[in-house]
């Protein structure tokens, strides 16, 4: 089959496939030139859908895939709302943190870690920690049996003073380094 050439607003040709291919290797035509079968079978279009071998410039393989991608756009608009494919999102980029962010958190966990020591170091001194002992029995002629019993102990109970302190002490050091250094949302 031989086809016509439109060139510089002109009617070439006819031309067989293979001077086509050598025109097209002397780069005298391209892929985008208008052609036309000589028997009429079909309007003009570019030469590289008529001819294998001979392939579209760039920019028309950039302009089909434009036009692909408008269809499929258009196509998708025109079903409805229940036959579209579900596309998942594209992930929010978070953005990197700063020094200054990272010390925050550090700061804001090492708070509350100190807030968890010292609610449990106040509930042991405070529900746990004995501060009686035991006293010896001791039988006095006349009198009885003196002694044998638990007693509060001065310095335990200064203890449990102290350990109860210190937690306390520690949860309101923590609640302090969590208000100070807050989380940024």
């Amino acid at each position: 089959m031989e086809y016509y050439l439109s060139e510089t607003e002109q009617t070439t040709g006819p031309f067989s496939p293979l001077q086509l291919h050598e025109r097209y290797a002397a780069k005298e035509i391209s892929g985008d030139t208008l052609a036309c079968p000589a028997d009429g079978s079909s309007d003009w279009q570019p030469l590289y859908r008529f001819l294998q071998h001979i392939k579209p410039s760039q920019a028309t393989l950039q302009q089909q895939k434009a036009l692909a991608r408008s269809q499929n756009i258009q196509r998708l608009k025109a079903q409805p709302a229940t036959a579209r494919p579900v596309v998942a999102a594209k992930p929010i980029a978070r953005p990197k943190a700063t020094p200054e962010d990272i010390r925050r958190e550090n700061m804001n966990f090492v708070g509350r870690c100190i807030i968890v020591i010292g609610i449990l170091i106040a509930g042991y001194f405070f529900f746990f920690y004995d501060t009686s002992v035991h006293t010896e029995s001791r039988h006095i002629y006349g009198v009885g049996t003196v002694g044998g019993e638990r007693v509060n102990n001065i310095g335990l109970m200064q203890n449990r003073l102290l350990g109860c302190t210190a937690g306390l002490v520690g949860i309101v050091i923590g609640t302090i380094m969590v208000v100070m250094n807050p989380k940024k949302s």
